[in-house]
């Protein structure tokens, strides 16, 4: 077995004859450019293999210095990645070599995309782009080489687009058995919507709940000129006569928790849902899309029993059961249609990798 001082010894004279010698950068180690591989005449350096690893929340997590955890590390990194279709970085050079010779260019438009996709990641940062850089400077990873990967990336999906077929039939017979196999995968819940307005016959003049709703309907409450019947019943011909919509009608005069908003309520649970009796009965013999008399209940949301006026409308109601082929069979088709396309793009970079002039110089773990 070659020992890691001759590896050492072979790396350097390789890059003596292949490279012009590279100065040390300020305040790096002197081996940050040792040769770690060599893809296709391009070096792959112990301080790019570091850099990428450092963009791995993981690799934070390893004891310090040259652990072996940390030399495991850093040869999956090289060679196949360490996440669910990552690319080890001897397979991306591999592409990106395969890219340059098919002569794949990124465009405006794809640099364009490149700075949204930078600019979207920078929006999750405190700070924007300027945090995005800090977050970077705090895990020692300049900004140029992130977008670089970036970049690369973008580089490897566009060759992997243009030399991958994507032309993919798959039968309908293929769709129906996967469809039986995974029945239980589109089993739906029996479920209702529904919208409600809620009008209290005593409401407090200083109740958050009123917060919203107009200033002529809050004095009348103030002065105690507050009709909550007739009010409910002006509310409701408006809304059947189609002259006030049900979702604006919520939104303006609904007192309570409940303000533009649909609930989502599974069939099963309807009379355990936090809706006074006697609404859970008059929702369970609703048909989609009625609207409800006025329902009159007695509840405790708040200090002492509460009576409110309620408007329902029902939404949708779905019955307990198993989605029909026809409403999953595109879904289905391009899902398979991706596993084919993923198995043909895994052969292509198979082969990419394989017909590549590699050397490898990073020991194993230990050595």
């Amino acid at each position: 077995m070659i020992n890691a001082r001759l590896l050492h010894i072979v790396a350097a004279l390789l890059a003596c004859a292949a490279l012009a010698p590279a100065p040390v950068r300020a305040q790096e180690p002197a081996w940050a450019d040792a040769l770690v591989a060599i893809v296709e005449g391009e070096p792959i350096t112990l301080r790019e293999l570091e850099l990428a690893c450092r963009l791995h929340p993981a690799y934070h997590d390893l004891p310090r210095g040259d652990s072996r955890e940390r030399q495991e590390f850093r040869r999956a990194i090289l060679h196949e990645g360490v996440e669910k279709g990552e690319l080890g970085l001897i397979a991306q050079k591999v592409l990106l070599h395969k890219a340059k010779e098919a002569k794949v260019e990124l465009t405006s438009n794809d640099e364009e995309r490149l700075n949204q996709e930078i600019a979207r990641m920078a929006e999750r940062q405190p700070g924007g782009i300027d945090g995005l850089r800090e977050a970077l400077r705090r895990i020692e990873v300049p900004y140029e080489y992130f977008v670089e990967r970036k970049r690369a990336n973008l580089h490897i999906t566009k060759l992997l687009l243009t030399s991958v077929s994507r032309e993919i039939f798959i039968t309908p017979t293929e769709i129906r058995h996967q469809y039986e196999l995974r029945r239980a995968e589109f089993e739906r819940p029996g479920e209702l919507r529904l919208r409600q307005i809620v009008l209290y016959l005593d409401p407090l003049e200083d109740a958050m709940s009123l917060r919203h709703i107009p200033a002529d309907l809050r004095k009348k409450i103030r002065d105690k000129d507050w009709d909550a019947r007739a009010f409910a019943t002006e509310l409701r011909a408006k809304i059947d006569s189609g002259e006030l919509a049900f979702e604006h009608a919520q939104r303006t005069y609904s007192m309570g928790l409940v303000v533009d908003r649909e609930e989502v309520i599974a069939t099963h649970r309807l009379h355990e849902a936090s809706l006074f009796p006697p609404v859970p009965s008059r929702v369970a013999a609703m048909a989609v899309g009625e609207l409800s008399e006025i329902v009159e209940t007695s509840g405790s949301v708040r200090s002492g029993p509460v009576r409110a006026l309620h408007l329902l409308l029902l939404v949708d109601r779905q019955d307990q059961g198993v989605l029909p082929l026809e409403e999953v069979q595109e879904r289905l088709e391009l899902e398979l249609k991706e596993e084919v396309w993923e198995k043909r793009r895994d052969a292509f970079i198979t082969k990419a990798r394989a017909d590549a002039h590699v050397l490898v110089f990073l020991p194993a773990p230990g050595n």
